[in-house]
């Protein structure tokens, strides 16, 4: 429920990777559901709720950051955003409580 995906599973190649599509098929939102997820607000909105797809509840962005020097070394992260504005983030199934963290 993340801007115009419903649903979307990617994973990305070690080097370069690349999007390509017409204007407004969601290039962007990839890039900021990555940034949410690194830096936990919007570089787009001042108003995270506003990435909540239209007519749904909430959004939840789950990442997983692999550590190219071991690759059994990965940060798994989840950010949920409901449309009362209520933020949580968990790194590995545990709530962060300061998004600085």
């Amino acid at each position: 429920n993340f801007r115009n995906y419903e649903n979307l599973e990617l994973e990305f190649n070690n080097n370069v990777n690349v999007f390509v599509g017409n204007n407004a098929e969601g290039k962007t939102n990839i890039l900021e559901s990555i940034y949410i997820s690194a830096i936990t607000k919007s570089y787009r909105t001042g108003k995270d709720i506003e990435c909540i797809s239209f007519n749904n509840e909430f959004f939840r962005n789950e990442h997983t950051y692999i550590d190219e020097s071991n690759k059994d070394k990965k940060l798994e992260v989840e950010v949920f955003l409901d449309i009362n504005n209520k933020k949580q983030i968990k790194e590995d199934n545990i709530k962060v409580n300061r998004y600085s963290d």
